[in-house]
């Protein structure tokens, strides 16, 4: 094919795509308001972000760099093409380097090495390779024949092509990285697939819409240039304008398979609610049906009787239930996180008759973000029976003060102590799950953020609760103690009580040792029963405040990565 074969058809194609020229500057910028509602589909944010406005960036550069070599060859020209050309290098640069970080960790979460390890190189070469088609420009600007130089020309169209090559595999490969991401999120429901036919359909219009611009771009500019009429340069030009308009394309993959796994945990946590709140009407129904039976309508009496029943209680409440299991009923109910709703197997609450362990899931950070909203619904679920024990210690400790039979009232404590060295353990156990939680490297960041933020609130909600549950059992047991004083000592003041309070044992057996009376002398061993209890009762009030300033520090410091 001759030279003037080639010159006719780069001409009659820039006949016929000469209505392009005119519409570039508008199909740019539909273009960006497209990928910029992408960007912003949740409407979080009212202004651009740092990824929007170097989107913004990229794409002026691009059009300005392709008015100035349309243009005229001059000096000032040469001059504005620099700009344009450096303009170009850092706007990709950034990109490059800004993608990576806000898309790391779903890469990692896909456990590729090979793949990881080749994004990590090409994040490595972007600046030298971006900024590398400036050196081309700065020649022609220093040799005589400036832009007619063939070998400039044909060195600025490779390094130009070589940005683009670098550029286009960065976002293939973040492309096939969402690709899996979303292949590994997705429970097969129909919700999903909609959700991945529209990422896919969104990135395939998108890619159309940047091969006719390129297209049309390439040979108007080219048809115009001093070196347009090798077929060879023109080729390097189509490709490489070809490649680096394709640059902003994966953006919209990128965001758009972010705004399917939001949606696809959306999906998930609100089915878990739908779930529990059967399960609660459920539970709740079970109870009112067994009060029907009683020949009551308290709705608690049911616990009440099974606890009175644990403790060898009123024989006629035994008897009313001698052919109902409580703790039977309960085992039977769903677990806080059916099997049914998630990937992953329901856990295992936490038993009331035995050592509580946490789950095993919740000793090491997540590794993907199925593990992690496992974690998160263990710490929920935990956070949950603290706030069941908490009601139920509530009822044991009035009985305790209520109870008359000295049997009853040692069994009573048992279970009282039982029940709150439990929920202590689990409290100190869902704190530690929560600093597990909080080193999660995986998955969306904010995403993460919001879910730790939440079940930290509600530990802290519930701990709070405990802290003044165990107050109360404190002024109760100095309330005892103090009446036991009077008792012993009649005609004791204030001052004596207080400070009898406050030294313990050794004030009351004085006391007490020193009287006369057979009554006094049988409350030492109450009174030192009583302080010892106390004591405990200290003891967990200063375990909990502590927790509590712990959890107040984890607000305030996040380790959180990318």
């Amino acid at each position: 094919m001759t030279d003037e074969a080639t010159a006719q058809i780069l001409q009659t194609l820039s006949v016929y795509l000469g209505w392009s020229m005119t519409a570039f500057g508008t199909l740019q910028t539909l273009t960006l308001l497209t990928m910029i509602a992408c960007m912003d589909w949740h409407f979080k944010k009212p202004i651009l972000t740092l990824f929007n406005t170097t989107l913004f960036a990229m794409t002026l550069s691009s059009a300005f760099l392709s008015f100035f070599i349309v243009i005229s060859i001059s000096s000032e020209t040469s001059k504005c093409m620099l700009g344009a050309s450096l303009a170009l290098a850092s706007a990709e640069t950034a990109y490059v380097k800004y993608s990576w970080a806000r898309s790391a960790g779903i890469v990692r979460s896909i456990q590729s090495q090979t793949l990881t390890q080749f994004l990590n190189l090409l994040v490595a070469l972007a600046p030298g390779v971006c900024f590398l088609q400036c050196i081309p420009v700065v020649a022609m600007m220093l040799v005589p024949e400036g832009f007619e130089n063939r070998t400039l020309s044909l060195t600025y169209a490779a390094c130009y092509m070589l940005n683009g090559v670098l550029v286009v595999f960065f976002d293939t490969a973040l492309l096939l990285s969402f690709t899996a991401y979303l292949r590994n999120i997705s429970g097969g429901g129909q919700e999903e697939k909609r959700l991945q036919i529209v990422a896919k359909h969104g990135v395939l219009s998108v890619c159309i819409c940047y091969l006719c611009l390129a297209l049309a771009d390439t040979n108007l500019t080219h048809s115009r240039n001093p070196f347009s009429r090798d077929p060879f340069v023109v080729l390097i030009w189509t490709l490489a304008a070809l490649l680096c308009n394709f640059v902003c394309t994966v953006l919209v993959a990128m965001k758009v398979s972010l705004w399917v796994s939001d949606q696809t945990h959306m999906l998930r946590s609100s089915k878990l609610c739908e779930i529990v709140k059967v399960d609660t009407e459920e539970l709740t129904n079970r109870t009112s049906r067994l009060a029907s039976l009683m020949g009551t309508s308290d709705t608690n009496a049911p616990m009440r009787s099974y606890a009175l029943s644990k403790s060898g209680g009123n024989a006629s409440n035994n008897n009313n239930n001698s052919n109902y299991n409580w703790q039977s009923e309960v085992s039977q109910q769903q677990q806080f996180v059916p099997s049914s709703s998630t990937q992953y197997p329901p856990s295992n609450a936490p038993a009331s008759n035995g050592p509580f362990r946490p789950d095993v899931v919740l000793l090491s950070p997540a590794l993907d973000m199925n593990t992690f909203y496992r974690q998160r619904d263990l710490i929920t679920q935990y956070t949950a029976t603290v706030e069941s024990n908490i009601g139920a210690i509530k009822q044991l400790n009035n009985r305790v003060l209520q109870e008359v039979n000295q049997n009853n009232t040692i069994k009573l404590k048992a279970q009282l102590d039982e029940l709150t060295t439990e929920t202590s353990n689990i409290v100190q156990a869902t704190r530690d799950a929560l600093k597990v939680l909080q080193k999660s490297r995986k998955g969306d960041k904010n995403t993460r953020k919001g879910q730790y933020e939440f079940c930290l609130k509600k530990l802290q909600a519930a701990a709070g609760s405990f802290l003044n549950v165990q107050n109360e059992i404190k002024m109760s047991k100095r309330d005892q103690i103090a009446r036991q004083y009077r008792i012993a000592k009649p005609n004791a003041s204030e001052h004596e009580i207080q400070e009898a309070l406050d030294s313990g044992r050794d004030v009351f057996a004085e006391m007490m040792l020193s009287s006369r009376v057979a009554d006094q002398q049988r409350q030492l061993s109450a009174v030192q029963e009583r302080q010892k209890e106390l004591n405990k009762v200290l003891e967990s009030m200063g375990a909990l405040q502590q927790l509590m300033q712990e959890m107040s520090d984890m607000i305030n410091v996040s380790f959180f990565g990318c």
